[in-house]
């Protein structure tokens, strides 16, 4: 959707998927981005003691890659393989909603090494069955993403470990089998922004859209007055990454919601 500050937003997740020790907006900043709702015919902004379930699922492949593309090591699951809950959580006004106690679980994970798949190998979570990747305990927080234009914007969910931000997304995932020539256990740490659909419109359903280029520079409230912030990212093992999959995401309750400057 496209304004003179044009906004797009999400309304999720991650889980994952994941989407990483990023900066999130603080307290009391002007227009931060909020979670909003519709009861009945009225729409309303969530407060600070309010809530939503919500649950994802991924409507295309899920990637967690190591280095560039085609040139490392690399986790997919199909479409519909990665689904995420959580909770959308209101703010008071002037500062920014967020997620909580979001978990993405993502099956059937194939290992790619320089884009060859590579069968022998397998990838786990520690104590998940084979093939199953799962998160730990997520945070977000929305913030205003910057692209190529100054004044355009996009609302940007940061993701990170809720109980441990030093942690990260997952705490280890596992390269296993007895003929897999890169089984190791490899950490992943840092952060990442996914975009959030819609922004100034009410929907059924969210999207979270988790690119692979990140836009790692991102902005705690909207013009003027904006404070400038950059993304640390994401790493496997001790390699820049970047987790990709776009998210369709609803809330338990079918009501419709969206995110709103304020």
């Amino acid at each position: 959707m496209s304004l003179k500050r044009s906004i797009k937003v999400l309304g999720l997740v991650l889980a994952a998927a994941c989407a990483i020790s990023v900066v999130v907006a603080g307290a009391a900043q002007a227009n931060a981005p909020r979670w909003t709702i519709t009861e009945g015919a009225t729409a309303k902004t969530l407060t600070a003691a309010e809530s939503r379930a919500f649950t994802a699922k991924s409507t295309t492949e899920t990637v967690l890659r190591q280095g560039a593309v085609g040139s490392a090591i690399e986790l997919k699951s199909a479409a519909g393989e990665c689904t995420a809950v959580g909770s959308i959580v209101g703010s008071a006004a002037g500062s920014p909603g967020k997620n909580k106690e979001v978990i993405l679980t993502c099956k059937g994970v194939k290992v790619f090494n320089k884009n060859i798949e590579q069968p022998a190998c397998g990838a786990k979570s520690p104590g998940a069955p084979a093939g199953t990747i799962v998160t730990n305990k997520l945070e977000s927080t929305l913030v205003w993403e910057q692209t190529n234009s100054s004044e355009d914007t996009l609302v940007g969910d940061t993701f990170v470990n809720e109980e441990n931000t030093a942690t990260g997304l997952f705490s280890t995932v596992e390269l296993t089998g007895e003929a897999c020539a890169i089984a190791s256990k490899l950490n992943i740490t840092g952060n990442t922004i996914c975009t959030v659909e819609p922004v100034t419109t009410h929907v059924t359903t969210g999207i979270l859209n988790c690119p692979a280029e990140g836009n790692k520079v991102y902005f705690t409230n909207q013009t003027p007055d904006r404070t400038k912030d950059e993304d640390a990212g994401l790493k496997l093992g001790a390699a820049p990454s970047t987790f990709t999959g776009k998210f369709n995401i609803t809330l338990n309750s079918d009501e419709l919601f969206g995110v709103e400057p304020g």
